[in-house]
C-alpha cells in the first residue's frame, strides 16, 4: 500500500528543503577583543623569547672567542716579567694607601701655632685618623696660671678648624695648671695628600 500523505510514521518532521525548511544557526560576525589581544601578546612573547635566545647565543660566542684570543696571546708574554709587574703594581697600591692616610704633622703644628697663647706651652701631641676620615688630636700642655689656661680654652673653642674641643684641667706645682685637649681636625686639612 502506498504511504499516505496524511499520516506521519516518523518523529522527524518532513519538510521540503527547497522551500527553506531547514533552520541554520546564526553566526555572529566580528572578532572577540580579548581573543585578539591575547593572540597579539602571545605572538610578541614568542618573538621576544626568540630574540633573547639569539642574543644569549651571540654573547656566548663572543665570550668563547675572547677566551680563545686570550689563551692564544698569553703564551707570547714573559711570565717572569708579568710577575714582576704584578708585584710592582701591588707595592704601588700599598704605597698610595699609605700616602693617602699619612698625616702631615706640620699642618697640625701650624693650627696650634696660630691658636696657642704665649703664656701656655704644649708638652705632647698625638693624632690619629678616625672612622669618619677626620683626625683625632690629643694635646697636653701647661699654663702659668688658671687664667691663662682658661683663656687658652676659650681660644681653642673659638677656632673654626678645631671641632668639638674638650679641655680638662689639673693643678701642677708652683701654681701652674696642666691641661689636656681633645678635638678633631678635618681630614682634608691635615692629610698629606691634600
Amino acid at each position: 500500500m502506498p504511504p499516505s500523505t496524511s499520516s506521519q510514521t516518523s518523529f522527524i518532521p518532513k519538510r521540503n528543503f527547497q522551500q527553506g525548511g531547514m533552520v541554520r544557526p546564526r553566526v555572529r560576525s566580528g572578532i572577540n577583543f580579548f581573543l585578539l589581544v591575547g593572540t597579539i601578546l602571545f605572538v610578541i612573547s614568542i618573538v621576544a623569547a626568540g630574540l633573547v635566545y639569539a642574543w644569549r647565543v651571540s654573547v656566548e660566542k663572543q665570550i668563547e672567542a675572547s677566551i680563545a684570543f686570550i689563551n692564544k696571546n698569553e703564551k707570547g708574554f714573559d711570565q717572569a716579567l708579568l710577575g714582576k709587574i704584578s708585584e710592582a703594581n701591588r707595592r704601588m697600591v700599598a704605597g698610595k694607601e699609605l700616602f693617602d692616610k699619612h698625616i702631615a704633622y706640620s699642618k697640625i703644628f701650624q693650627v696650634f701655632e696660630v691658636s696657642t697663647l704665649k703664656s701656655v706651652r704644649l708638652t705632647s701631641l698625638s693624632a690619629s685618623i678616625n672612622d669618619k676620615g677626620d683626625v683625632a688630636v690629643n694635646v697636653a700642655g701647661m699654663g702659668d696660671s688658671k687664667e691663662s689656661v682658661a683663656l687658652q680654652s676659650d681660644e681653642f673653642a673659638k677656632s673654626k678648624i678645631l671641632k668639638n674641643p674638650i679641655t680638662t684641667f689639673s693643678l701642677a706645682d708652683e701654681g701652674r695648671v696642666n691641661f689636656n685637649l681633645t678635638a678633631t681636625l678635618p681630614g682634608t686639612l691635615v692629610l698629606y695628600k691634600n
